[in-house]
Formats: structure tokens, sequence, C-alpha cells
């Protein structure tokens, strides 16, 4: 497969920082649509924003509907809700990132159900 090139590193980095204020904005009564804000808000400041091509997660469950978390959608988070928060984008002749983790909106939160290191090293396969 080879080493990623410095543009696959650059987008990976956006999407792990795009992932980590998504996190930070995940508490009870925050608008879903301020989540997918602060992951937006660092795309567009890297000029990667017309890359976002989905909503930066969803809610899980099966006893409501729950959910997504997206522009333009007002509904508050709600405390012991699971939401994922998972920013990525696609650029083409390039490729793409996605990070996604499953959480548990706290009012003081958001309480992270995954568990997988998060940095360069341990996302990126190793070269063939």
């Amino acid at each position: 497969m080879g080493r990623a090139g410095p543009r696959a590193l650059e987008i990976l980095e956006a999407v792990l920082d795009a992932q980590r204020q998504g996190l930070a904005a995940v508490r009870s009564g925050v608008p879903v649509e301020d989540v997918d804000h602060a992951t937006r808000r660092v795309f567009d400041e890297r000029g990667l924003g017309q890359y976002v091509t989905h909503a930066v997660g969803h809610g899980l469950g099966l006893a409501k509907e729950y959910p997504t978390l997206a522009s333009g959608l007002r509904e508050p988070l709600v405390a012991d809700e699971c939401v994922t928060v998972e920013p990525g984008i696609y650029l083409p002749d390039v490729g793409g990132a996605r990070i996604e983790d499953e959480v548990l909106v706290r009012d003081d939160g958001a309480e992270t159900l995954t568990h997988f290191p998060k940095n360069l090293g341990t996302l990126l396969l190793p070269s063939a």
C-alpha cells in the first residue's frame, strides 16, 4: 500500500481534530446541530469544508427516534442517550477518512464508550 502522503496525513489530522471538537461539544441540552458545527468549523478553517458529505453522527438504540447530528436540527441532546460522533471527509483522487466513537450523553459532557487509541501511528496501516 505504501506510505501515506502529505495530503493523506493532512486529511487524517483534520478528521482527528474535528472529532475531538465534536466530542467536546456533546453534553445534555446542547442542540444536535452544535456538535455538527463544531466539527465542520475545523474542516472549514482548513479549507476542507466542501468535502464533508455526511452528518457528523446519529443516535443509537431501538426505543425511540434518536437524533441525527446534523446542521439545521435544533433538537437538544438528552442525558443518557447514545450517539455517534463520526466526522469524515472524502477528497476525489486522494481518499478520505472517518473516525467514529459511540458516546453516552451526560450533563457534563460525553462519556466515550469505544476505546481505541487515536493517533497517526495507530490509525495508519503499516506499509506493505
